[in-house]
């Protein structure tokens, strides 16, 4: 039976993606969801909308006319490489795509690349070249009507190191990329000349200063990187070691569930506060949630699993606890969240993931128990 620690390993290593799927190693520009700039350069323009500029698209590079006498001007952004008639379907595009996967899942996709790394990979003894994005600023896209051009402004998540590269970096060359501290303290132009500095002694290896707009999705890596960086206190939680181990954990959480003949004597129905209705397998899982048990609650969709946690919430809140639901898709907080509003007691309820854009793990917290429920609705 493998350890803690190797089972951390492989749970790792099933999070992260290093291979040629993953745009955040191996980029390439597409047709209809990536935006490169020919100006400005991305110091200029990170500093700009950190400045909170009214960054506005202006065209293309195959626009440009020197005897135009419209010239784009220091808040224009000017797209390369791309027909001017076409910009605007790509930013309509990314500007879709962006939204649906925040109301989806609670994930922002949205970023400007500051910075792209070209590097070498070894392939059967011979180099190919490959290109990564550095540094990744979050951005939203605003436009008031059909016929108004498209503004790009900060979005409200975290900028961050490109962490698929920093992995791939680490693991296979030994090299540590800096954090985003510096980034923080000294801006986005002592980020890639540090990078630069990093790479000099790999040859092939160059940083180009270019910012792209696209899609990216890394919130799997930024898992990978917690696993990574707080393995001992991980590894030393009860319930980690419990779901790592299995039996071999010991009997930590082990509990009797009540008995169907028991249930109305141990759980009194006329004592509960649940909102809706629950059978005898829903109101054994409410009775062991309120009695402080950890377990799993399983079941195939239909079977009501949302609304026994509507209900175990409205029993813990009834006893002054306090609840963090957590799910990978925002459709089932959404669900819970309605039912506790159709209930009266949505004034009691926080939805974090409506708060903060783009927040890694989308949950709605409740004034209720420490209860962590993760997985879709149902």
């Amino acid at each position: 039976m493998p350890s803690v620690e190797e089972q951390l390993e492989q749970w790792r290593k099933d999070l992260i993606n290093l291979g040629r799927s993953n745009r955040l190693l191996y980029y390439r520009a597409t047709k209809t969801s990536t935006l490169e700039f020919a100006v400005p350069g991305p110091a200029t323009l990170i500093d700009r909308l950190q400045r909170k500029d009214q960054l506005v698209f202006y065209g293309s590079e195959p626009d440009f006319d020197p005897d135009r006498e419209s010239q784009p001007g220091p808040n224009h952004i000017v797209s390369a490489g791309v027909e001017p008639k076409r910009v605007r379907g790509i930013l309509r595009n990314l500007e879709r795509r962006s939204i649906q996967e925040f109301l989806d899942r609670g994930l922002w996709i949205l970023y400007v690349a500051a910075g792209l790394l070209e590097w070498c990979v070894d392939v059967a003894e011979e180099q190919e070249q490959a290109l990564s994005p550095i540094l990744l600023i979050p951005v939203r896209l605003k436009h008031e009507s059909s016929s108004e051009p498209y503004l790009l402004e900060l979005a409200e998540d975290d900028p961050t190191i490109n962490p698929a590269l920093a992995t791939k970096l680490e693991h296979d060359f030994g090299i540590t990329l800096p954090s985003i501290d510096l980034y923080e303290e000294e801006g986005t132009q002592a980020v890639l000349e540090a990078v630069a500095d990093l790479v000099a002694p790999q040859r092939g290896w160059v940083v180009k200063e270019q910012a792209v707009l696209s899609v990216f999705s890394f919130h799997k890596e930024v898992m990978y990187r917690d696993l990574k960086d707080n393995e001992e206190r991980i590894a030393g939680h009860q319930a980690v070691r419990a779901m790592a181990l299995g039996a071999a954990a010991g009997k930590a959480f082990d509990f009797e569930p009540i008995d169907d003949s028991q249930l109305d004597a141990i759980a009194p129905p006329e004592d509960t506060v649940t909102i809706l209705d629950a059978d005898s397998s829903q109101r054994k899982c409410i009775a062991a949630a309120c009695a402080g048990h950890s377990f799993v609650m399983d079941g195939p969709p239909g079977t009501g699993k949302s609304q026994t946690i509507a209900n175990m919430i409205v029993e813990l809140l009834a006893k002054e606890k306090s609840v963090l639901f957590v799910s990978e898709k925002a459709a089932a907080l959404d669900v819970v969240f309605s039912r506790l509003k159709a209930a009266g007691v949505s004034e009691f309820c926080l939805e974090l993931h409506r708060l903060v854009p783009g927040i890694t793990i989308s949950p709605c917290c409740c004034r209720m128990a420490q209860l962590c429920v993760s997985g879709g609705g149902g």
